[in-house]
């Protein structure tokens, strides 16, 4: 039952998102540059009013000073913080008795380590991962080319 309501409530977030940017283009006769500006309007739309919507939980979780270009990268750490703060409760056997404690400790030393961290610092964090990407970006047509020529010749 808990299922059911779960795929009812992402299919009508789905038709919202898709109405918010299909509702743009909803005239007669339009060339292909003007619809796809039109669904651009659309999608800058559904994007600002995310970011109006939640904003104040944004606010409330990473401080006023968060800046919106650290916004995602805040939230991905968050929850790489949540993540490897509760394997490790769950290595201790002092919290194994009682899961929602981790639960809520996990959530608590996120949202602190979150909060009180700089946007220099996210930055200095982020550079490995542009750096790990650029390396992974540049040696993929090589591995590519020698994934072709290794099974050309067997």
């Amino acid at each position: 039952m808990k299922q059911k309501r779960l795929v009812v409530f992402g299919f009508l977030v789905f038709m919202l998102v898709f109405l918010l940017v299909f509702s743009s283009i909803a005239s007669a006769a339009l060339s292909v540059e003007e619809i796809t500006a039109k669904l651009g309007e659309g999608v800058t739309q559904v994007i600002d009013f995310a970011k109006t919507f939640f904003k104040p939980i944004f606010v409330a979780l990473f401080g006023p000073e968060a800046s919106d270009s650290t916004i995602f990268a805040r939230i991905l750490i968050l929850f790489l913080i949540y993540a490897l703060s509760y394997i490790a409760l769950k290595k201790s056997n002092f919290f194994i008795a009682n899961k929602a404690i981790m639960v809520i400790v996990s959530a608590i030393v996120a949202v602190l380590g979150m909060r009180y961290l700089p946007d220099k610092l996210i930055s200095v964090i982020l550079l490995p991962y542009g750096a790990f990407t650029i390396a992974l970006s540049v040696l993929l047509p090589f591995l590519i080319y020698f994934f072709f020529v290794n099974e050309g010749i067997t």
